[in-house]
Order: C-alpha cells, then sequence, then structure tokens
C-alpha cells in the first residue's frame, strides 16, 4: 500500500462502522445520562433540597471532574493531536537519519501517533479509518508511507509535528547506545506511541487542551474549505 493508493471499500466500511457505532454508543450514553439528571434535579427542587439556578452553577465544575476523568481513562473516541502550532516550523533535533537508516532501519516509524487538524486538510499522511485519527499502518507495523527496503519517508515534507519532534538518541526502544550507534533489539511488534502516557500531575491540562482541540477541528471544518 502506497500513500497515493485510493481508499478501498474495506478501508471505507471499517471506517463508517466506528463512526456508527461510536455515535450509537455515545446517544445512548448521552439519553440514559440526561434522563439521570433530569430526574435527579426534578426529586431535589420537589423536596426543596436544590434548586435549578444551583444545579446550572455547580455544572461547569462537574463538566470539568467528568472530563478530567475521561482523561485518565478514555473510552472508544475519535483521538486529534493537541496542536495550534504550525508543523512546518518545528525544529527537528540534529540527527542524520539517513545514515541511520541502515542500522536502526527506522524502527521509529513503527511507532504511533494521531494527526492533527493541521494533517488532515493537507490529505497527505493517511490515518486509520477504523481508528481515527491515528496514523495508518502496514501489516508489519510501520507505518504506510515508509518505504520498504530503503525506509525512506514517501511524506517527509508532510510528516506530522510528533515526527518532527522525535529524539531517539536516549530512546531505549530504538538505541541501546546512540553514540556507539548500537540499535536496541527488534521487537516483534511495536504498537507504542511515540508520545508518552500523561503523568497525574497533567490530566487536568491534558483535559482542557483536548477540548480546545476539538473547538479548534469544529471550527476548521466548519470554515475552511
Amino acid at each position: 500500500m502506497s500513500s497515493d493508493d485510493p481508499v478501498s471499500r474495506k478501508e471505507l466500511e471499517r471506517g463508517l462502522r466506528f463512526l456508527n457505532n461510536a455515535v450509537t454508543q455515545m446517544r445512548d450514553e448521552l439519553l440514559q445520562l440526561g434522563a439521570q439528571v433530569v430526574t435527579l434535579t426534578r426529586l431535589l427542587g420537589e423536596r426543596g433540597s436544590v434548586s435549578q439556578a444551583e444545579v446550572m452553577a455547580a455544572l461547569p465544575e462537574a463538566v470539568r471532574e467528568v472530563r478530567e476523568s475521561d482523561e485518565e481513562s478514555p473510552p472508544m473516541r475519535v483521538e486529534l493531536a493537541i496542536t495550534a502550532e504550525d508543523k512546518h516550523d518545528i525544529e527537528s533535533p540534529p540527527i542524520p537519519c539517513g545514515e541511520l537508516l541502515p542500522l536502526c532501519q527506522a524502527r521509529c516509524c513503527k511507532l504511533t501517533f494521531t494527526l492533527s487538524t493541521q494533517d488532515l486538510h493537507e490529505r497527505e499522511v493517511r490515518w486509520d479509518y477504523g481508528n481515527p485519527y491515528w496514523n495508518l499502518r502496514r501489516a508489519d507495523g510501520y507505518c504506510v508511507h515508509n518505504q520498504p527496503g530503503s525506509f525512506g519517508c514517501e511524506v517527509y515534507h508532510h510528516r506530522p509535528a510528533p515526527c518532527r519532534r522525535f529524539d531517539c538518541r536516549k530512546d531505549t526502544r530504538i538505541w541501546i547506545d546512540y553514540d556507539k550507534r548500537i540499535p536496541a533489539p527488534a521487537a516483534d511488534e511495536q504498537l507504542i506511541s511515540l508520545a508518552p502516557r500523561p503523568s497525574a500531575e497533567v490530566i487536568t491540562e491534558r483535559a482542557r487542551d483536548r477540548q480546545i482541540a476539538m473547538d479548534v477541528e469544529e471550527a476548521a471544518l466548519r470554515f475552511k474549505r
């Protein structure tokens, strides 16, 4: 599969199945939550325990707590890279990738990451329709844009921000000793994200940033053609 191959019916149907399942599940959960909120508010109001104004005043804080909880234990959902900067302005670390490819065999191209709104609009980097918006990979674990044999990147100029930032020099998944050019043993499969899972200290910030990213994506879909 190359970057300019047309989308297959299998890929499209998988994406539509994911979308239908996600929307149906979300709608059912929202209806149940809505019914619970209405019931609780009505009962509390009838008993004089709380007023509607008090419920609305406390709502923003409750939404924040729910989003933070969701960030810690993410359900099936669309993932979008959180960034507002132009990826073309990102300076990559000084690593001679062309010289190192015969040794490392572009092992970083087996790592996973999510695309940004900018990537989606450029329509150069392929993403997995069954797992939006993670980079699409071949059966051998490599990104579909990695060239078999040479290990070069077919979309190097348009590569996403995580690829541009990635510094393999201290990454034990790639090198035992970068300075001595000793690569780490190859794993059978590397379904590992380029970005580490956020710690508890940054959960609040990540939840806030995720909402901002989705707001940016909604605006881009609405106004950019």
